[in-house]
């Protein structure tokens, strides 16, 4: 990880992967918005120095660009995207990620 990279959007991080990626990277000292549905999992994540969280059902692709938005502001921008989201069967297409600055660089 670049010293860049500093602010993390973390799906489907109440689950056991998603959960430890998002402690990991806080403990990297990331910025972390870790987002998975409402639940316990989520609370108690919340109370993980460095990790701020957002409830969010991923499985509606509508509400994607505010959820984005929502966790740029959170985090002060978004140079990392972790998606453990078991719900997701979507990925972004490279012209969906023109906020993401790691893809930028990537599809350059």
């Amino acid at each position: 990880m670049t010293a860049q990279m500093r602010h993390a959007l973390v799906t489907g991080a109440a689950g056991g992967i998603g959960g430890a990626i998002a402690r990991r990277l806080a403990a990297e000292g990331v910025a972390v918005v870790a987002t998975d549905l409402p639940g316990d999992g989520l609370d108690r994540l919340g109370d993980e120095p460095g990790v701020r969280v957002l409830e969010a059902d991923l499985a509606n692709r509508a509400t994607l660009p505010a959820l984005v938005a929502d966790a740029a502001e959170r985090a002060g921008g978004l140079d990392i995207l972790v998606s453990t989201c078991p719900r997701c069967s979507h990925s972004p297409a490279p012209s969906q990620l023109a906020w993401f600055p790691a893809a930028r660089r990537a599809t350059s």
